[in-house]
């Protein structure tokens, strides 16, 4: 199963490309895709955003459980940085918001630290704190 099928049973409209992505983010098994499809049709019927509400429910216990080691980062970081922050932050980040970082004169080690410090920070939050 993929994130297509997801957004097919769920009726997602294939122009929510910030939902999708987000999705391709935090469900990266085929475990994580069912659970989140159970847990939607569980939630439709009480609550009417129950797709946004389920995926950072989810991304907050992928966090929890399973956040990658620094060193397992850095690696990851110095071959492909827009994934190496993917995993970490569980969100979809591209290499724009990278190269922002730069232009800023933020350093990616800063924006780790404060994440790791407020477990479930999104990536633009933690850089905020920095500029």
């Amino acid at each position: 199963m993929n994130i297509q099928t997801v957004t097919e049973k769920l009726n997602i409209n294939s122009k929510a490309i910030g939902l999708i992505a987000e999705m391709e983010a935090i469900l990266t098994t085929p475990e994580l895709i069912d659970e989140y499809i159970v847990r939607v049709q569980s939630n439709l019927n009480t609550i009417s955003n129950a797709t946004n509400k389920v995926l950072h429910e989810m991304r907050l216990e992928i966090l929890d459980q399973n956040n990658i080691s620094l060193e397992e980062f850095y690696n990851s970081y110095s071959v492909d940085p827009a994934k190496a922050l993917t995993t970490y932050f569980k969100e979809s980040i591209v290499m724009e918001q990278i190269k922002r970082l730069k232009l800023l004169g933020v350093d990616i080690l800063d924006v780790i630290n404060i994440a790791k410090n407020n477990n479930g920070m999104r990536f633009d939050r933690a850089v905020m704190m920095l500029i």
